[in-house]
């Protein structure tokens, strides 16, 4: 069908204009480290250029592979401290990832409809 070959090509299209302006971004990133003065390193052995420039790179190979589904998301649980009380606030049971999971109630607090 003629239709499904123009949709192929039109998201590989998308695709590398996608690419194209996450590089951009990537580029005025550098730029921009490159023209603080406030990271020039102070002392011997210290490198905060470097270790944003790392952070920098390491972001656009990400974005790219995300933007073509080459990319391994981390658990939640990796990096979340759920015990957070701003993070319990997401455990609700429209999130898919807490459906089967029971949420606790507090039985101290009065429901809908009570006294008081």
């Amino acid at each position: 069908m003629p239709w499904q070959k123009f949709e192929a090509l039109y998201q590989a299209h998308i695709k590398r204009e996608a690419v194209t302006e996450i590089t951009e971004v990537r580029n005025a990133q550098i730029a921009g480290l490159w023209a603080n003065t406030n990271l020039d390193p102070q002392k011997e052995g210290e490198n905060p250029r470097g270790d944003l420039l790392k952070e920098v790179y390491q972001n656009y190979v990400d974005a790219i592979k995300k933007l073509y589904n080459q990319y391994e998301e981390k658990e939640d649980s990796d990096y979340i401290n759920w015990d957070d009380p701003f993070f319990k606030a997401m455990k609700v049971p429209s999130n898919p990832y807490y459906a089967n999971q029971s949420i606790p109630h507090d039985h101290n607090l009065p429901t809908i409809g009570e006294p008081g």
